[in-house]
């Protein structure tokens, strides 16, 4: 039997998935975040084999995590939950073991329509499945999605099925400790009447642990199994659905099932009658609105509220940027997150992150529409610090363009 506990607290095992959080971490759009990573990396070696030390004693222990309400228009905050680097990465180590050793986990990983969370299967196959159900007769489809998710799924479930694919005790309680929540700022969030957004008793999941998509995978298996036994198909993506069939009284019959499958886990999903925002239905050909693209028979774009949302980001960034320059020209100090140059930098990586995650849409005429109303953004923004940058003197323009002074610069003293 593999010794499961031992795989986890093998070095590779931890810079590997030390790897994987750095990456994410540096990607994140929370400077803390990004701090963070980049004091860890510092020292990496050393706090790594610190981790493997705890974990050969037995007495690691997860740290607090703090608990944000992100707020949505229109919709309830979505309740993420930001673990220290060390959690993460005992977390991701975890899985990685998880993936690797149990063969339980792999056959639920190879479900061949389940997309999300699963390594080497991206949004782009999702879609890919649809446009062939589509190819194969599927005329009618109804789009939804489970609500509140994460927070419903009952933990124990998941330990008992854990218990029936390893015996290995010291593996189980370190798994058990990894998907409990435990928030540092718990008092704030009471305050603010939030504290049941978050999953802190027996039921739920952190949303943000490298571990909560695989939960997803294990909570829903019997979920895909038995939706594509009969004549629709279901797509699934972590909480996201869609079923296609032939007929509409097919796909009407398939998320009956849906809501009966659901029910026995104590889940639910949205319909298209009472939540038209959450969930949709009709003939494929006149397209739909999933997993941030709309698609059709033909055509895969992204949706109108993914561009609407690469569009905003941009406008904070260039808000930021102002904001920056203007206290500059106040106070006559940089500030930490730089300026013009350094928001040009922020808003190319957003660009090229939302480019690449959309890469397989073939509308062309969207892109370039999206080119033409981000260069006019970035007109208005070099128009606007160029106004500021006119009112400053030399040190205080070359803060607001974010290009360093020789001027002030340590150098070596010279011999008496």
């Amino acid at each position: 039997m593999v010794d499961l506990y031992a795989n986890v607290r093998k070095i590779q095992t931890l810079v590997t998935a030390w790897q994987l959080v750095k990456t994410s971490a540096t990607r994140s759009s929370s400077v803390d975040i990004r701090n963070e990573a980049a004091e860890f990396d510092v020292s990496a070696h050393k706090h790594l084999r610190s981790i493997q030390a705890r974990l050969q004693k037995r007495t690691f222990k997860f740290k607090p995590q703090t608990g944000v309400a992100k707020s949505r228009p229109g919709k309830t905050a979505r309740p993420l939950v930001i673990a220290p680097i060390e959690n993460r990465i005992v977390q991701r180590a975890i899985l990685d073991v998880l993936q690797k050793d149990m063969p339980g986990i792999q056959s639920i990983l190879d479900t061949p329509t389940s997309f999300g969370g699963i390594r080497k299967r991206r949004v782009s196959m999702a879609i890919d499945a649809l446009k062939a159900s589509f190819d194969n007769g599927g005329k009618f489809y109804l789009r939804s999605d489970i609500p509140n998710f994460f927070t419903l799924v009952k933990r124990q479930s998941i330990i008992d099925y854990m218990r029936t694919q390893t015996e290995d005790q010291q593996f189980l309680q370190l798994f058990e400790m990894s998907i409990t929540t435990t928030l540092e700022n718990l008092t704030d969030l009471q305050k603010n009447n939030l504290k049941g957004l978050f999953p802190l008793g027996p039921e739920g999941v952190a949303q943000g642990s490298p571990l909560s998509p695989l939960i997803a995978n294990i909570y829903l298996a019997e979920f895909d199994r038995e939706m594509n036994a009969g004549n629709e198909v279901c797509i699934r993506y972590i909480d996201d659905f869609v079923i296609v069939g032939k007929t509409e009284k097919e796909v009407s019959q398939g998320f009956r099932k849906a809501k009966a499958i659901l029910q026995r886990i104590g889940l639910t999903a949205y319909s298209p009658l009472t939540h038209p925002m959450k969930a949709s239905q009709g003939e494929v050909i006149k397209g739909f609105d999933f997993l941030g693209c709309f698609i059709n028979p033909t055509l895969t774009l992204p949706s109108v509220s993914a561009r609407k949302s690469l569009v905003d980001k941009i406008d904070t960034e260039i808000r930021q940027g102002l904001g920056i320059a203007d206290t500059i020209l106040d106070t006559k100090e940089s500030g930490k997150i730089g300026c013009y140059a350094q928001t040009l930098g922020r808003i190319n990586n957003i660009i090229l992150g939302w480019g690449m995650a959309f890469s397989f849409c073939n509308g062309d005429q969207v892109f370039k529409t999206l080119d033409e109303k981000i260069t006019k953004q970035l007109d208005r923004f070099q128009d606007e610090i160029q106004k500021r940058v006119k009112r400053g003197d030399q040190k205080t323009k070359r803060m607001i363009m974010g290009v360093r002074m020789l001027e002030g610069l340590n150098h070596t003293p010279k011999e008496k």
